[in-house]
């Protein structure tokens, strides 16, 4: 399951570096995953508002160069990301939020850019020698593993005087 980002956004430009175009992000996706496996593929909801069009919209273009890609579904915004998450092999973002979801669920993530949650279990940093085997071998861990790991990780990095994420 790849959950598109908005943009322009700050967290595919500059954060993904290299994979600031979703679709090269999606391509490697592609080349990990044997083509049996489908990559569902859902668009962000605010991607679409009408106000977004014309220059803040996604070129036709990118969905074309979707559609050429091998076992790859398109969802819509009404797809529930709950349920896209818990029937996955894995969830891939650029450095979305989707990826501590996924990992609180139990579930394997993969993230393309730069995040603050790095190292986090159950969330594998693109590399070029990541592939399905290591990923499926990763043991998964426990939720409140996931949970204890992102506390002690925001109180390293916060402010303080800055209240905690929950």
């Amino acid at each position: 399951y790849f959950p598109l980002s908005f943009e322009p956004e700050r967290t595919t430009n500059p954060d993904g570096g290299y994979f600031h175009d979703q679709l090269l992000a999606i391509v490697q996706i592609r080349k990990i995953f044997p083509e049996k496996i489908k990559i569902v593929v859902k668009e962000h909801p605010t991607q679409l508002f009408l106000s977004n069009r014309s220059h803040l919209g996604r070129s036709p273009l990118f969905y074309k160069t979707l559609s050429n890609i091998k076992n790859l579904e398109v969802v819509g915004i009404e797809s529930n990301s709950i349920e896209l998450i818990k029937n996955s092999i894995a969830v891939s973002t650029i450095t979305g939020s989707v990826a501590v979801e996924t990992a609180l669920l139990e579930k394997r993530s993969i993230v393309f850019g730069e995040t603050w949650y790095d190292g986090a279990p159950n969330i594998f940093s693109w590399s070029e020698d990541l592939n399905y085997e290591k990923l499926m071998s990763y043991k998964i861990r426990k939720s409140d593993k996931v949970s204890q790991f992102l506390e002690e990780k925001a109180k390293s990095i916060c402010t303080p005087g800055t209240p905690v994420p929950s």
